[in-house]
């Protein structure tokens, strides 16, 4: 086993996690909306999710990066998905927090589809931990390409939480006003993203 392919894949985590797209504009939105406990549940989601493709790749299983109808399919969805949680965060952001909590889909199942929906997210499982797995399991076995999607899924996760504690407290710091600026402002990040995945989807 070689510790620089752990090390590897906890950085490729931390550095994913980081990049900013649609999941950490979720991720935010619910944690801005709800605090805590609604960021940590839609970061469970997102989180099991992509563990689970990752334990997929380790398994053997070949994730190709998607091309062609089925790359505009995910696009498109993933557009479809932003622009109506945008449109549910918008509306949330006027709401009592006990309203917010009952309505709409829940947190876990938006950050689900907030990593099955996203483009960006199967290119990587498709090309750099495709490879990366398959160094690992090269290099130790099945056993470790395991502890390898671990490593790489702790990296996310240590991004994830602090994107999540960080807009939680901003809305505990912000107060009501405050904080529903800070929901208008991320609604329309997460309509930006999904008019972006709209507009590549219909131009092919």
């Amino acid at each position: 086993m070689s510790l620089s392919i752990l090390l590897s894949a906890f950085a490729l985590g931390l550095v994913l996690a980081s990049s900013p797209g649609p999941v950490q504009a979720v991720l935010l939105a619910e944690s801005a909306r709800g605090g805590r406990r609604r960021g940590f549940a839609a970061m469970l989601g997102a989180n099991a999710t992509f563990a689970a493709l990752l334990v997929a790749l380790a398994g053997g299983l070949a994730l190709v990066a998607p091309t062609g109808a089925a790359a505009r399919f995910i696009r498109l969805g993933g557009g479809i998905f932003l622009l109506l949680l945008a449109a549910d965060t918008w509306r949330g952001a006027t709401r009592r927090q006990a309203d917010v909590a009952r309505h709409g889909l829940a947190p876990g199942p938006r950050g689900v589809l907030a990593v099955l929906l996203n483009p960006g997210a199967w290119i990587f499982l498709g090309t750099t931990a495709a490879a990366l797995m398959a160094d690992a399991l090269r290099r130790g076995g099945r056993g470790f390409a395991f502890l390898t999607a671990a490593a790489m899924t702790a990296g996310i996760a240590v991004i994830d939480g602090a994107f999540v504690l960080l807009a939680s407290e901003g809305r505990t710091r912000l107060g009501a006003l405050g904080g529903a600026r800070l929901a208008y402002v991320l609604a329309a990040a997460l309509a930006l993203f999904g008019i972006v995945f709209i507009a590549s989807a219909a131009l092919g």
